[in-house]
């Protein structure tokens, strides 16, 4: 068991677009367009926390520029069993945002539903963060430099929730890949390509051509948890 551990601790200090902290976290810089739409100039990024006791932390951090705003939804997936189950608290915030209809200060609308969302119609996801997009009132939006922190429980009996719950990958539904997170953006410049797109975090297989093999080690540290 001792150096299974360490065999993990020694790849997360691997280079790539997803970094670790002692197994503790996760993190996903989405930068990759996947909807041959417009590329934001900015990033999102998502941070994964395990706080013990069945308790994660997500930390929904706008790197965007400009005027570019998470437009219609930031996406995850959970592992099923948790999917109606899951419960979340908000902690802390930055910046100045509001829920989809405008009516919540620095709070987004949250949906569950097995794979009951979908990202440009090519994957399906099973949580969907909304924020104001009023086209009247650009200060309403999750955009450059405003964070929501929250944290997560589930009322699910047979699993104790931990970070590895939420590295699942989408549903397919298209030819686009399949990714753990996606948001769309809007308000991007436009150079031809039209003002939104839809960015995640590269597909799976690219971790591992990468020699990023950290994500399915997490997976198999989950199953030998459970086997000790």
């Amino acid at each position: 068991m001792i150096g299974r551990i360490a065999t993990v601790i020694a790849i997360a200090g691997l280079w790539g677009a997803v970094s670790t902290n002692a197994l503790a976290s996760i993190e996903w810089t989405l930068n990759y367009e996947f909807s041959q739409a417009a590329t934001p100039l900015g990033t999102l990024k998502a941070t994964l926390t395990d706080l013990g006791s069945g308790q994660v932390e997500l930390k929904l951090e706008s790197n965007l520029q400009g005027t570019e705003f998470v437009q219609n939804g930031w996406y995850f997936n959970v592992a099923n069993g948790h999917v109606g189950e899951l419960n979340f608290e908000r902690t802390a915030y930055s910046g100045t945002f509001y829920n989809d209809d405008g009516t919540i200060l620095n709070q987004a609308t949250i949906s569950k539903g097995l794979n009951a969302f979908k990202a440009d119609g090519d994957g399906s996801y099973d949580i969907m963060f909304k924020f104001d997009n009023d086209n009247n009132q650009p200060n309403k939006r999750f955009g450059a430099g405003d964070s929501v922190t929250y944290k997560i429980t589930s009322g699910y009996a047979l699993d104790v929730l931990d970070i590895s719950d939420f590295v699942q990958e989408s549903e397919p539904k298209g030819d686009r890949g399949i990714f753990y997170t996606a948001a769309h953006v809007g308000g991007i410049v436009d150079t031809g390509d039209g003002t939104s797109g839809w960015i995640a975090v590269p597909e799976p297989s690219t971790y591992i051509a990468g020699g990023l093999l950290l994500i399915p080690l997490l997976v198999q540290l989950r199953r030998w948890k459970r086997s000790v």
